[in-house]
């Protein structure tokens, strides 16, 4: 039997109609409200959350928070006055999903309209040294992060095409992943991906929002009013100079808008130590740290959020724009390690960093690497319990650090000194940019061969994949630095500080730390614990301890462990 053309193309347009259904990027709305007290918010002002999508056609659609996000579970309990409604208005029943969704029954492809309320909660404080990813609400304030706020589709792989707008903010200061202010912003990409975006609103006595333009494009500071210690200025200088040594190492400066937010996390620095901590998000690193920061040039304090600055901006391409087709968590040593190095490599190149400092970042690293009891740990152990363990986590982070080191020595070997690692990362950049396929990690090993030497290439991937030791150089060219041994001390309290304050007397005293060379006792009565200011290295300790005959002694000493035996490069001169 013979078909006409136009017979043919009849039959088919049904088909053709709904692949291009289903080919259409989907439109998503997300609109926040601000809720005052005598507009049927509680006690306190509150954030209204609309979410206007499309249901699936088969008339059931999951849809929930991220989960169990960086550390911390959202509680569905925050989420306050959950509705959902159809196009025609009439509310569509919803029943619990898992511990964090909900399953909403509507009319089959049907537009939804979901809708909620986020409110000031009175809840437990994390513990010293966690950042708070909850979403807070408070009078004059609101600051979120999507996988703790946002109720989208669970288990949808689609890109969305997503619009974000502001109502009942008149007057605030206004920030997202998406841009500054108020005006409707538009971005398409996978739900997920959407969720990692950062939301920031509040009174401009509270959040403040300076911006400048780097070569066209705009980077922005969002900070919740503290006292600092610095000047808007000083802080937004460093975070230029970073952004700019990484767009530079890459020549992309494609993106149009990236913000920093500051957010104060525990006392000033010094009285309890110096926490800093933070995480990249969508456009944008959301840092949480002490106040009363020393942020003058060559700081202890200065230096160690350049790094954090440097290594999370990093993965705007490493892991972002650059990823490796592999399970989760089997390219940490690549995504987190690779960068590391660089962290390292593009602040003292770009002049933030002295040699010195550099040379000490990649001791630190090594010496983590040598005295960690999980040092000979397989990629599996690493993938299954990186959230579980920390030294197995840490393993990532110090093993790619190494091999990206070795990696590169040997290309400059190979090329005699015309490429280097930064070739292979440029090359693995341009590929991404072109649209190209991502990698897997055998690929990567193919390109780590055809550099570096095809039996370098397998002993990496022994390293990676088995856990064996890191063949690192004995000399570098870059730096010209030859890898010696030395006895080296890394930070330790050198007792049980938590055990010690709740028995009131001093409880695991480690032999041969500062602490115990300082004179502290097993059993001494203690009567306070300072955190003093660290000095180019790890902090100090005073404590205050009362004698046998009720005198009070005070030792001040520097929270350094046991000297130990580690690898270490110097100057080669």
């Amino acid at each position: 039997m013979t078909i006409r053309p136009s017979r043919l193309a009849a039959l088919l347009a049904p088909f053709i109609a709904a692949c291009a259904a289903l080919a259409q990027t989907p439109r998503i709305d997300v609109g926040f409200t601000r809720i005052p007290p005598n507009a049927g918010a509680p006690s306190s002002s509150a954030i209204g959350i609309s979410i206007r999508l499309t249901g699936d056609d088969d008339g059931s659609t999951l849809v929930g928070t991220a989960g169990e996000w960086g550390g911390i579970k959202s509680s569905p309990e925050e989420i306050h006055d959950l509705l959902v409604t159809d196009d025609a208005g009439a509310p569509c029943d919803i029943a619990p999903g898992d511990d964090h969704g909900w399953i909403i029954k509507h009319p089959p492809g049907a537009g939804l309209t979901i809708t909620y309320q986020l409110r000031p909660e009175p809840r437990p404080l994390l513990e010293p040294g966690h950042n708070d990813y909850r979403p807070l609400v408070r009078d004059g304030l609101f600051h979120a992060i999507g996988n703790h706020a946002l109720v989208l589709p669970q288990e949808d792989p689609r890109q969305a095409e997503f619009h974000v707008s502001w109502t009942g903010f008149d007057g605030w200061t206004l920030a997202s992943s998406l841009g500054p202010g108020a005006d409707t912003r538009e971005i398409t990409l996978p739900i997920d991906e959407f969720r990692n975006s950062f939301f920031i609103a509040g009174d401009p006595s509270i959040v403040r929002l300076v911006s400048r333009e780097l070569k066209g494009n705009t980077v922005g500071l969002a900070l919740i009013d503290a006292d600092w210690g610095f000047t808007d200025d000083r802080f937004l200088d460093m975070v230029l100079q970073v952004v700019s040594a990484d767009r530079d190492f890459f020549a992309d400066h494609t993106d149009p808008w990236f913000l920093v937010a500051l957010t104060p996390n525990g006392a000033r620095a010094g009285e309890h130590g110096f926490y800093f901590g933070g995480t990249g998000l969508l456009h944008c690193f959301a840092l949480y740290c002490n106040t009363g920061l020393d942020l003058t040039q060559g700081s202890d304090q200065a230096a160690r959020i350049e790094h954090l600055l440097a290594h999370e901006y990093f993965h705007n391409w490493n892991g972002g724009k650059i990823r490796l087709e592999a399970p989760q968590g089997s390219a940490y040593w690549f995504s987190e390690g690779f960068t590391e190095y660089y962290a390292r490599k593009l602040l003292r190149s770009a002049g933030i960093w002295t040699d010195e400092q550099a040379l000490a970042n990649l001791n630190e690293s090594l010496g983590g690497y040598d005295r960690n009891p999980m040092r000979a740990v397989p990629n599996s152990r690493i993938a299954a319990d990186f959230w579980n363990d920390r030294d197995v986590a840490d393993m990532p982070y110090r093993r790619g650090d190494l091999i990206a080191l070795t990696i590169d020595e040997a290309i400059r070997h190979q090329t005699d000194g015309a490429e280097s690692l930064d070739s292979l990362m440029r090359e693995l950049y341009a590929r991404a940019a072109a649209g190209q396929p991502a990698p897997t990690p055998d690929d990567l090993f193919t390109m780590i061969a055809s550099r570096a030497g095809n039996d370098l290439a397998a002993t990496i991937r022994a390293c990676v994949e088995e856990g064996q030791d890191v063949p690192i150089p004995e000399t570098l060219a870059d730096g010209a630095l030859t890898l010696s041994s030395g006895l080296m001390r890394f930070g330790d309290d050198g007792f049980d500080l938590g055990a010690s304050r709740a028995a009131g007397k001093v409880t695991g005293l480690r032999p041969s730390t500062g602490a115990a060379d300082a004179g502290l006792h097993e059993g001494q009565t203690l009567v306070s614990v300072e955190r003093l200011p660290p000095a180019n290295g790890p902090g100090r300790l005073k404590v205050v301890t009362r004698q046998g005959d009720g005198s009070e002694h005070t030792a001040i000493f520097d929270a350094v462990g046991a000297l130990q035996t580690v690898r270490r490069y110097k100057p080669a001169n």
